[in-house]
């Protein structure tokens, strides 16, 4: 899968600014942005030290917004999906992955907004 990143962040899992640092991204993004009407992307990718470490925070179009490309590798994915709460669906994941029933592959997850307000979130799995 392609699509076109816009900015990155190198971030912590386990940061408390985490959430402070991608409003400030979307800030940025919502600027260049202000006339794309399609589906927005947030990608999780090069994580280190999967589930504790550093990885990259990325947003991205799926149309030629910017010249940067950001190709995800054919992978297996599980998809969840909210119309509220992106924050409830990511702690069911990792209560999914607390109980054992869902093995993550730590390679790229994105979530996907979509226009008509639904989320898509796609974790990629073993």
């Amino acid at each position: 899968m392609l699509v076109y990143e816009i900015d990155a962040i190198q971030t912590h899992s386990i940061t408390t600014n985490l959430k402070k640092s991608m409003q400030e991204l979307w800030e940025v993004a919502t600027i260049s942005l202000s006339n794309y009407k399609g589906a927005r992307y947030v990608v999780y990718h090069h994580y280190h030290d999967p589930g504790i470490g550093d990885f990259t925070l990325s947003l991205a179009t799926e149309s030629l917004v910017t010249d940067t490309p950001l190709a995800m590798p054919k992978q297996t994915f599980r998809k969840f999906s909210t119309k509220t709460s992106i924050t409830n669906l990511w702690s069911q994941i990792h209560q999914l992955e607390q109980s054992g029933e869902l093995r993550r592959a730590f390679t790229y997850d994105f979530e996907k907004y979509l226009p008509n307000g639904q989320i898509e979130l796609y974790v990629s799995v073993c």
